[in-house]
């Protein structure tokens, strides 16, 4: 069967973002976010998480507001699909879907440095997925929750509120290593989270073979050209450079610039924030040098 430009681009550019290719993603998800959908339910349902997935693009490189505001859409679009609803169980899609966005507003709020609105939002998203959950067993099995949670866990973390940040990354990674398996991308986030929580407690020993691993699900999952490889390398040379282990951090930090540069740009934070790092260990700017 022929697919038209449209659900082509709409193909193209999901799979472009869930690669980390974020210049390729961004203008074919811009254009199918610009094409008003088919008023037909399903068309609706595709067209919120495109504008989902395009807003986390948008953050992904820094255009936190654009971001905000396609969250806002994708959430009201998804709060009308359950409303309108021809079944309980597109009602229950259509929520789960709200659930999702809600985590993800809360994530550029949070970005944004609005922490009691990100906090609310991530409450809600919680309490919408163990909601669902109990009207449907199956959805326990969802990455949601552990979403939400590790969402939580980030603002203790950044509230300082290390003790409580731990206890929530723990049953976050635990969710999604249940629902995952121990070797998925976003088991690889969760991992990375506790270990950098750990690093900034000073347990460096405990938080070095987490980054190890981390670091090898990124890679093995994602491909050595992914910014959450790249992500994973940065945290990785951070602990050996709490440890004392300048030459092996170094050499990481290097191979994470060279991917967010390609991934980022030179100018995105977090390519700033690895410059930087490997300025701190010691380590050469020199383009030639990565």
């Amino acid at each position: 069967m022929l697919k038209g430009p449209g659900l082509l681009a709409r193909e193209r550019g999901l799979a472009a973002a869930a690669a980390g290719r974020y210049a390729e993603a961004l203008p074919l998800l811009e254009r199918v976010v610009s094409s008003a959908p088919r008023d037909t339910y399903p068309s609706r349902q595709a067209h919120g998480v495109v504008q989902n997935t395009l807003g986390g693009v948008y953050k992904a490189v820094g255009r936190v507001a654009e971001a905000t505001a396609l969250f806002e859409h994708a959430l009201s679009t998804f709060h009308a699909q359950e409303r309108e609803a021809p079944s309980a169980r597109d009602a229950h899609v259509a929520r789960s879907e709200s659930a999702v966005v809600m985590n993800n507003l809360g994530s550029a709020h949070a970005e944004g440095g609005r922490l009691d609105e990100a906090g609310d939002l991530y409450a809600r998203s919680l309490a919408t997925f163990e909601s669902l959950a109990e009207a449907d067993s199956s959805a326990s099995a969802s990455a949601g929750p552990a979403d939400a949670l590790n969402n939580l866990a980030d603002l203790r973390h950044t509230n300082g509120r290390l003790d409580e940040a731990k206890l929530l990354y723990e049953r976050s990674l635990a969710l999604r290593e249940s629902t995952l398996g121990p070797t998925h991308d976003q088991v690889a986030s969760g991992v990375n989270n506790l270990a950098v929580l750990l690093m900034d407690m000073r347990r460096s020993d405990e938080a070095l073979p987490l980054l190890w691993r981390a670091a090898r699900i990124a890679r093995s999952t994602l491909g050595v050209k992914h910014p959450q490889y790249a992500t994973a390398l940065n945290n990785l040379a951070g602990g050996l450079q709490q440890v004392g282990r300048s030459g092996e951090a170094r050499s990481r930090f290097k191979r994470a610039l060279r991917i967010q540069r390609e991934a980022f740009g030179a100018d995105h934070s977090s390519t700033r924030n690895t410059e930087a790092n490997l300025k701190a260990a010691g380590g050469s700017e020199d383009q030639r040098d990565l």
